[in-house]
Formats: structure tokens, C-alpha cells, sequence
């Protein structure tokens, strides 16, 4: 555990490189510290270059002390553990739209023991929906990485209809907070790398609609990537329903790239709807989403079976949503999988 501890504060921000020429220089010291002379025969320009350092800007007497040995081979113990120790990461990639999304930047292969969990669903949309093998598929590989969420460190990265990523995260919930979010830049980036720690400001605006109607369902639509107007939701019936539309009014692929403002705007987004299904009485939430996979898998695990009503999570094609996710309910209940009115045409 201490190791871990180390390794996640240290590791993450230095390159393993670095980690290397920390080693070749404490060696170096500690070398001098016993034998002065010895370095200052030896002509490979590295060593050498250190070995000049370490004479010249450290007296005599504190290079040749015990205490001084002492400090510099602990921390050549601590630098060769962190050199060599790799926490263990069990990585899904999750992907039902298309197989060739790419990987995860070759850091994290050199940070972490991945534990590769492919979830590769491309086949299983034959009929444009999923069927219940795939869900129940889903709901298994998601328990098996919320298991390994208290002992090991998670990470989800892919390319999937937009369900089943939220209903992942739902099923990961609060057992998996700390898994590691990756997404690929759409210009500039080949791979996958982790979300950033960095602010950016970023947030989204809020529009409520038919704030008088009697109803006990509501449509909520989240638009940072692409705009989700009401047209798009016609097959939804929301003459008949209460409407939050949360937008960023400013549309990119890459709008979210950083944790703290995944983790601003689903607050922001929980905090609105979850007030106004107590102001309500709302019994049933209808979620349209056109964001990062990223932002939806976050926002999955957001949400509970405690303290929300039931979720229905759609799949938008050709300019309208045929299809959704009931993530509440098991694989195996008729109603997991709800159509609306587009498929009737």
C-alpha cells in the first residue's frame, strides 16, 4: 500500500527517463562519497559531467559522512522502486460503433501492468439495437471492473452507443469514482491519454420548457459536442413531458477533455434535475446526450437507483432517437429496452 501510495503521487508526474537519471546520479554520488578519486579517471562524459557537479558543490566533509551515505542510498532504494514498480490497471475498452478506435498512449503501458478487459460489441447490433446478450455482457464486465475498483486502478476508454456507456458507468456508480477517464483529441492525437487535472472554465447553460404542463416524466437533454434542438426530440412526445436542455451552446468533439469540468457539469446537471424531480414528482427521466464518452460514462455513475426515478437512456440516428436503455432495470426485463414513436414510421 505505501508503494502505491509513492507511486501514484510521484510516478504519474514523472517519466520513467527522469526516474533513470535520478538512479545513474545517486549512484554516481554515493560512488564519489566512498572514493573521491576514483570518478575523476573515468572519461564517459555523463558520469563524468555528474561527477564535476557533485565535487563542486558539495564540501568535503558533508560527501564523505556517514548520515550523508545514508540519505543518498535511501534514496536510491526509493528511486530503483520507483523505477521498476508498476501498479496493476485493469483497462476495458469498450467499443459497439466501429473496432479500430485506437489505444492508450504508450505511457500508461510503461506506468502500469495493464489487465487489457476487451468489450468489443460491433457484432451485436445487427438489428440496430442491442439484444439482451449484449446487455447482460455489458452488466458483467462492468462488475467485474467495479471488484477490482477498491484493490486496483480502473481505467474505461472506447467508442459505443451512447446507452450502453451511460448504463456502464451506472452499474460501475459510486464503487468506481476513481476510475481513470481517457479520450482522444480529434486533431493533434493518435492515442488515448487520460483526462487533465487542469480548470477550464468550461460549463453549460440551462433552458427549461412546459414548466406548467402536468406530467410526472421529463426529457433532459445535455449538448456539448453536437446541438440537440427540439426537433430531435419529437419522437420523445415532449408536448407531454417537462424539458431541461443543458447546452454549451458551443459544440466540439473535444468541448470536455478535463476531470474538473466533467465533474462541474454533472453537478451542476444533478443538482437542476434532481430539484425539479422533487418539484415535479417526476417518475421517469428521459436522457438524450451528445457528448464525449468520457462525460457520459461520469455522468452514468452519477446517478442511483436511491435517489433518482428511472432512467431511460436513447441512441440518436438520422436526426431522431429510435431507441433507449432503461438502466434500472435487469437485462432480462422486457421493458429494458424501450422504442419510441420513430420506429412506428
Amino acid at each position: 500500500m505505501l508503494l502505491k501510495i509513492i507511486y501514484d503521487h510521484l510516478t504519474m508526474k514523472v517519466h520513467k527517463k527522469t526516474y533513470l537519471k535520478w538512479f545513474v546520479s545517486l549512484i554516481v554520488i554515493i560512488v564519489v562519497s566512498f572514493c573521491t578519486d576514483l570518478l575523476g579517471i573515468i572519461k564517459v562524459k555523463v558520469i563524468t559531467d555528474i561527477y564535476e557537479k557533485v565535487v563542486d558543490s558539495i564540501p568535503y566533509d558533508i560527501l564523505v559522512s556517514l548520515w550523508f551515505r545514508i540519505i543518498v542510498a535511501t534514496l536510491i532504494i526509493i528511486t530503483l522502486i520507483l523505477l521498476v514498480y508498476k501498479p496493476k490497471l485493469y483497462l476495458c475498452r469498450h467499443t459497439s460503433l466501429f473496432p479500430n478506435i485506437g489505444d492508450v498512449d504508450e505511457y500508461y503501458k510503461e506506468h502500469y501492468w495493464i489487465k487489457a478487459i476487451e468489450l468489443d460489441q460491433t457484432s451485436d447490433f445487427s438489428e440496430s439495437y442491442p439484444d439482451k446478450a449484449s446487455i447482460k455482457h455489458l452488466d458483467e464486465v462492468a462488475l467485474q471492473l467495479s471488484n477490482n475498483t477498491p484493490k486496483s486502478r480502473c481505467g474505461y476508454y472506447g467508442i459505443a452507443h451512447t446507452p450502453m456507456i451511460f448504463r456502464f458507468g451506472f452499474k460501475m456508480g459510486d464503487s468506481g469514482r476513481n476510475v481513470m477517464l481517457f479520450h482522444k483529441l480529434r486533431h493533434g492525437e493518435v492515442n488515448f491519454n487520460e483526462l487533465s487535472d487542469v480548470p477550464d472554465g468550461k460549463g453549460v447553460y440551462v433552458f427549461e420548457k412546459n414548466k406548467s404542463i402536468k406530467s410526472d416524466e421529463l426529457i433532459v437533454s445535455i449538448a456539448t459536442s453536437a446541438q440537440i434542438n427540439e426537433q430531435n426530440l419529437v419522437d420523445l412526445d415532449p408536448k407531454n413531458k417537462h424539458i431541461i436542455m443543458f447546452d454549451s451552446l458551443n459544440y466540439d468533439v473535444d468541448y470536455i477533455t478535463s476531470k474538473v469540468t466533467i465533474q462541474y457539469i454533472k453537478d451542476s446537471i444533478l443538482t437542476y434535475v434532481r430539484m425539479r424531480v422533487k418539484e415535479y414528482g417526476i417518475q421517469k427521466l428521459h436522457i438524450v446526450i451528445a457528448s464525449s464518452v468520457a462525460f457520459t460514462f461520469a455522468l452514468g455513475q452519477s446517478f442511483s437507483n436511491q435517489m433518482d426515478p428511472q432512467i431511460v437512456v436513447y441512441h440518436y440516428a438520422n436526426g431522431t432517437y429510435y431507441w433507449g436503455i432503461c438502466v434500472n432495470k435487469d437485462y432480462d426485463d422486457p421493458k429494458c429496452i424501450e422504442f419510441t414513436s420513430a420506429c412506428d414510421n
